[in-house]
């Protein structure tokens, strides 16, 4: 079937592309619960497996819970998702953090790996705290701890993800591109609850409202001439 233009719709389609208002399509932000332990399942513990979850551009939360790091098996939370192509990742706040200990006093840990897959779990991690040059710390590429601050906890809202660049592990720069990462979470310590959004931007920007008014202003204008 083809498809027919008016002259009009030539006019404004050429007008589009003079303002640059003819881009890549890339959906709006938006606030999106991809994944909550309470109601989807627990993720995974295995950190050559993690839960593969869906993230697209805009925000990304996943809430979970973790606790006793290093018994068997392994409370951890290991994902794995996709930055799309075209997209680069600029943000992981912390959006809540629930600490079961007595003073709320402790602080839970996040790694970064740029794969689909996290290379160490809780006892390795422990051999990189203790230069064990057997587990180097460069084998992924960022992490940082978290939380732990008492009842009015200073990391709640805050972005993590330019501390987890410089902390431990072999350092990357924000914001972060497309392809595969891999978050681990571990605590060694009482159960503690987190509410995470991974925010993911569109490396095309979208037209500006005035950029639209312009661009119906100049096809009106268009149509009057005619």
């Amino acid at each position: 079937m083809m498809l027919r233009l008016s002259h009009l719709s030539l006019a404004m389609l050429a007008v589009a592309v003079s303002c640059g208002l003819i881009v890549a399509w890339s959906p709006s932000a938006h606030a999106a619960i991809v994944h909550n332990e309470a109601i989807h399942g627990e993720l995974s513990n295995d950190n050559f497996s993690p839960s593969v979850l869906n993230f697209t551009v805009g925000e990304n939360t996943v809430i979970g819970e973790v606790t006793n790091a290093r018994g068997f098996p392994a409370n951890t939370d290991v994902f794995t998702f996709s930055v799309p192509e075209g997209a680069f990742w600029d943000a992981l706040i912390l959006d809540d953090y629930r600490d079961s200990s007595p003073n709320q006093d402790n602080a839970a840990f996040l790694a970064i790996n740029d794969s689909d897959f996290f290379p160490y779990g809780s006892f390795e991690l422990d051999e990189i705290n203790n230069a064990n040059p057997a587990f180097p710390e460069d084998a992924f590429i960022g992490g940082t701890v978290f939380g732990g601050g008492g009842p009015t906890n200073p990391d709640v809202g805050r972005n993590l993800l330019p501390r987890a660049a410089n902390i431990v592990g072999a350092g990357f720069t924000t914001p972060l591109p497309s392809g595969n990462y891999t978050i681990y979470i571990q605590q060694t310590d009482a159960l503690t609850g987190y509410t995470l959004t991974a925010n993911l931007v569109s490396a095309v920007p979208e037209p500006s409202s005035a950029g639209w008014l312009m661009l119906v202003g100049t096809a009106i204008a268009i149509r009057r001439r005619r």
